[in-house]
């Protein structure tokens, strides 16, 4: 009997092999990651913001690659479907609420080529600006009021209180900047 199993375990123990190494996927290098259309945040804080990475100019150059030197970044699926919900984050976060992001993935055998496509869309964001580059007054149109969904701002205009002559002026309150990063201003609608 135990000749028996072991002969059984012995035809199988290939078999079993063979379903094992081709269950476990090959690994895909990053040789190339690039953004378009990114005009208002720099490419470096894109780059810091996902998790997907390049791999190093040696690890992608073709001439050189077969040498082995340089560090190879291998792809996630995983993780770069939640790159595009990261870069979609840090756009809101910036003051885009509509920006759109979106990719083009080449694939090579044990390669891949990914391009980020950004729109980035409208602000909603106005400001007066001094010939010193200081900010002077800031306006940011919130999202979502009376049914929008979008907080874009066409065209603005600085107009002097005598201008509107039927109201009251108002008094000025300085307002605290948001955080570096935050959309958000305190008082405003979610």
């Amino acid at each position: 009997m135990r000749a028996a199993v072991a002969g059984v375990c012995g035809l199988l123990s290939p078999f079993l092999l063979a379903v094992t190494l081709q269950a476990q996927e090959p690994e895909i290098v990053v040789r190339e990651l690039h953004f378009v259309g990114n005009k208002s945040i720099p490419e470096e804080v894109l780059r810091a913001g996902i998790v997907t990475t390049t791999s190093s100019w040696f690890a992608s150059f073709a001439l050189v690659r077969w040498i082995g030197l340089g560090e190879k970044r291998y792809f996630d699926e995983e993780e770069f479907r939640r790159d595009v919900i990261r870069l979609h984050v840090l756009y809101r976060r910036s003051g885009f609420p509509n920006a759109v992001v979106d990719t083009a993935v080449r694939r090579e055998p044990g390669n891949i080529f990914i391009k980020f496509l950004i729109t980035e869309g409208a602000p909603g964001r106005v400001f007066e600006v001094t010939a010193a580059k200081e900010i002077v007054w800031e306006f940011m149109n919130p999202p979502g009021e009376a049914g929008r969904k979008t907080n874009a701002v066409y065209r603005a205009y600085r107009l002097p209180y005598a201008w509107i002559p039927q109201l009251a002026v108002p008094s000025e309150v300085p307002i605290v900047p948001p955080a570096a990063g935050a959309f958000h201003v305190p008082g405003t609608p979610d």
